[in-house]
């Protein structure tokens, strides 16, 4: 009985998402030329920010204006991954 309501529940879980998903739009955000974008993060505010692998920078983007910030690492470096912390910053 117990694994009959637990099974129910997870079912009812799994469509919640995939409904919600399917009604997901894709975009897409052009970001500066060499940038190598490698990984994503989405921040609280509902910016994302992503690594510019290609030219040693974290860009941040505003997906409701398109506007993309790149913060320069230092000379070297490549990043490749990128994390938003408890505090929402990356």
């Amino acid at each position: 009985m117990f694994r009959t309501i637990v099974s129910a529940l997870f079912a009812a879980l799994l469509c919640s998402v995939a409904a919600r998903a399917a009604a997901d739009e894709v975009r897409y955000y052009p970001v500066p030329e060499g940038a190598g974008p490698h990984d994503v993060a989405p921040a609280p505010d509902g910016s994302v920010w992503y690594t510019a692998q290609a030219q040693g920078a974290l860009g941040r983007l505003d997906p409701d204006t398109g506007a993309v910030k790149h913060i320069t690492l230092g000379d070297g470096s490549a990043p490749h991954g990128v994390i938003v912390g408890p505090d929402g910053a990356a």
